[in-house]
């Protein structure tokens, strides 16, 4: 069975079953359901199980938060489902969406993929940094040279990057997708096509001006004077042209003809596409909107950081934080910096400082153990657990975290410390880190204002703490729970198991049967029988009654389970020779006679008739006391099983 096979029987069921399910993505934490009917979902259902952090509907699909191993699930689940995995991905769901969702859908899909070498290369650009200060690195070192190349490279070739996680997003050929993104990046195509005598300049005095200095077959090329290296946007919206076009000719093209000519056709047409339509128009569409926010930055650096870190947390509930994000890396390939990532950077602190403070304040079990998980994904800059585990449900502490969150952002702000590289969580130090010249002054204000959103988030939790109404039936019953062990405790005495056979009792290591003499059943005697009779040895249940008959388990009224295992190897006469008296699951008392067996018949046959009386779960218990050996009787003392809390632990 695989490690997520019940978890997906139990979604799948709760979602309406396989049929109503037309699709399924995921992003770092969620599963997203394209559904055919939203009303058969049992969100009541879901929500019980523990692996489930929540669940809610959001931009046109049914999100269930898992954690960060939504990956695996999701691989698990695809397997179960047998979906085409186009179907209800951002590139091909069946219900019809806002744009908005559409395109965060998109991006989700793509930019998610590369967030792991994102961080990867901003952490080597902060080491790079913090070695260029203390001197071990200087700027004309082949070292300095080697690691800025590494740490620039993910933002240098990020179209090629981006062509393959587009392409993979749009089900297209992956190589097609990474060769689209590396002709935009071709290192000889920013000087030929920029430089010169223009021929002519298009949107002239508007912050759009471009000048043409070449043609493609007399139509003319708009190619930005910074290149596509280091963009994002226009190789997805490329990308996307260049899989309609794919999926267009796989229909019309003969099978024998597509594995050369469906990538050829493609990029002839899709490459000219892209250079003269496809991105200038998007980045015309790029430049407006990085413009407007570069606008309102410009007018006030404060009420931009306020708007931005105020809905930041909560755009991550919708999971609309996509596009911001885009912009924030468009800034960091372009320039090298970026001042939205700084506004951002401090939610994660401040859901880390609500999710410690009820951590340390909460007396519910289950809420503990919840918070650690989401501590360590908080320290990476995943929140989502923390979101909808802790904050969410109790408003006033999302507020609080937005608040926290606010005040280190505007101090960021208002020390205008930029970040140079896309770290985030912990990691986040090492970006506020300028390699150029490794002035460590503004990772110093970092953590100060770092510093301010922890405590005031930690503080407004742990001096206002309620616990959550969904916590207090569980504690209340914890309490009720420990109360009644305490009671329990002071009134537990030793439980007396008699003899259930008539014959000679010696100590069970002299037994024939190693599983018993080595104790790996469990503490208990072994008796020699004189007669064929076993009769109950407490008032209790006959718990299991072996198929062949020649065993029986019972389980007394306080909760002592015995085993009686009647002769060697007497599994063999499958069941010939013994009879039950009384049926599985049947209440029993002490005396009563319970399973006759032949003993003449059964020794002729040469079995060696020796019975284990065991205690099977002895382990839970403090010791199990042996009467003295020799010849007993049915309902004599046999064995003395000694909880734990009586007198004699003490003692």
């Amino acid at each position: 069975m695989n490690r997520y096979d019940g978890l997906c029987d139990f979604i799948v069921k709760n979602v309406g079953g396989k049929e109503n399910i037309s699709g399924v993505t995921h992003c770092m934490t969620r599963l997203r359901f394209s559904l055919e009917d939203m009303g058969k979902i049992d969100e009541k259902e879901l929500l019980k199980d523990a692996e489930i952090i929540t669940a809610q509907k959001s931009g046109g699909k049914y999100q269930i938060v898992i954690g960060t191993h939504v990956g695996d699930v999701y691989e698990e689940l695809m397997g179960k489902l047998n979906l085409n995995r186009q179907e209800g991905d951002a590139a091909g769901g069946k219900e019809k969406k806002k744009l908005i969702y559409r395109m965060v859908d998109v991006i989700t899909a793509v930019v998610t993929p590369t967030m792991g070498i994102m961080t990867a290369c901003g952490l080597v650009q902060g080491v790079l940094a913090i070695l260029n200060v203390a001197g071990v690195v200087g700027g004309e070192d082949g070292a300095y040279y080697i690691l800025n190349a590494l740490g620039q490279s993910i933002f240098y070739f990020f179209p090629i990057i981006l062509g393959y996680t587009s392409a993979k997003t749009f089900k297209m050929d992956p190589f097609v997708g990474m060769l689209l993104g590396a002709t935009m990046v071709m290192p000889e195509l920013l000087p030929a096509l920029t430089t010169g005598d223009p021929i002519f300049t298009v949107f002239s005095g508007t912050i759009f001006e471009s000048s043409v200095y070449k043609t493609f077959l007399g139509i003319p090329v708009m190619f930005p004077v910074q290149g596509y290296t280091y963009s994002v946007i226009p190789v997805i919206f490329a990308t996307y042209f260049a899989s309609r076009l794919e999926h267009k000719l796989k229909d019309v093209m003969h099978p024998l003809l597509q594995h050369d000519m469906v990538p050829f056709v493609n990029l002839i047409v899709s490459v000219p596409v892209t250079m003269l339509l496809v991105g200038p128009v998007i980045n015309v569409l790029c430049e407006a909107i990085s413009n407007s926010v570069t606008t309102m930055y410009n007018f006030s650096p404060m009420l931009t950081s306020f708007i931005i870190s105020v809905t930041y947390q909560p755009s991550v509930i919708l999971g609309l934080h996509w596009p911001v994000l885009t912009l924030n890396l468009q800034n960091l390939a372009a320039y090298g910096q970026d001042y939205l990532q700084s506004m951002m950077i401090t939610a994660s602190f401040a859901q880390m400082a609500v999710v410690f403070a009820v951590f340390l304040k909460t007396k519910s079990k289950k809420r503990k153990s919840m918070a650690i998980p989401a501590l360590i994904s908080d320290a990476f800059c995943i929140i989502e657990p923390s979101i909808y585990g802790f904050t969410l449900p109790v408003v006033k502490r999302f507020v609080y975290c937005m608040v926290g969150g606010v005040a280190g952002s505007l101090i960021l702000t208002a020390f205008s410390c930029d970040m140079y590289a896309y770290t985030w969580g912990i990691f986040a130090f090492a970006g506020f880190i300028n390699p150029a010249d490794g002035n460590l002054k503004p990772m110093l204000i970092a953590v100060i204002a770092i510093g301010v959103t922890v405590l005031l988030s930690f503080c407004l939790t742990y001096f206002t703490y309620n616990e959550d109404p969904a916590d207090l039936e569980e504690i209340a019953g914890w309490e009720e729970e420990k109360r009644r062990n305490t009671e329990k405790k002071k009134s537990i005495k030793n439980i007396q198991v008699y003899s259930p056979v008539k014959g000679m009792m010696k100590s069970l290591e002299k037994s024939e049967n190693k599983s018993f003499s080595e104790g790996r059943i469990g503490q208990g005697v072994m008796i020699e029988p004189s007669e064929g009779k076993v009769y109950a040895p407490v008032d209790g249940v006959l718990s299991m009654v072996f198929l062949t008959r020649h065993a029986i388990g019972i389980t007394s009224e306080d909760g002592v389970e015995i085993l009686i295992h009647i002769g060697i190897d007497t599994v063999e006469m499958n069941g010939e020779g013994f009879t039950v008296l009384k049926n599985q699951g049947d209440d029993i008392k002490k005396g009563e006679l319970l399973l006759e067996f032949d003993l003449d018949m059964l020794e002729k046959r040469g079995y060696h008739m020796e019975t284990a009386v065991v205690i099977s779960n002895s382990a839970e218990y403090l010791d199990v006391l042996e009467a003295d050996a020799g010849q007993i009787a049915p309902q004599d003392l046999l064995l003395t099983v000694i909880p734990y809390g009586t007198m004699k632990e003490g003692k």
